[in-house]
């Protein structure tokens, strides 16, 4: 893990790619979580959507820690749905669409369930409810 918030804290978003398959493995820990966090943001920052789209699917799978309470499950969720919703090879509109509602439903006192239900209104607006 050490490795991993070495590269965070360097901005290299090609090392942290790299280390994907470690990263992959971190047991379901409140500091393996933040290091997953943190480096999805990384990713997201260099638009290299596929390794972050991996880990948010390893994090979110591997359910909440102890400590967490579902607060960065929101988070993630919420950055998933983002991944989803951008262009890319990987893009999914229906699933970020899901993913952006169901933080909304599951999460309602969250920071991210105003965004994620304004971002259900922008999809259902210029892509699902044609007019």
């Amino acid at each position: 893990m050490g490795l991993a918030r070495s590269a965070i804290a360097r901005d290299d978003a090609a090392a942290v790619a790299e280390m994907l398959s470690a990263l992959l493995e971190l047991p379901a820990t409140a500091e393996s979580s933040e290091v997953k966090r943190d480096a999805v943001a990384l990713l997201q920052d260099a638009e290299r959507w596929e390794p972050a789209l991996l880990l948010l699917q390893s994090h979110l799978q591997g359910g909440s820690t102890p400590l967490d309470d579902g607060r960065r499950d929101a988070e993630m969720r919420y950055r998933l749905a983002e991944v989803l919703e951008s262009p890319w090879a990987g893009r999914d509109l229906r699933q970020a669409r899901r993913h952006y509602l169901a933080v909304a439903e599951e999460f309602p006192a969250s920071r991210f369930a105003r965004p994620a239900l304004e971002r259900v209104r922008y999809l259902d607006r210029h892509y699902f409810v044609v007019q």
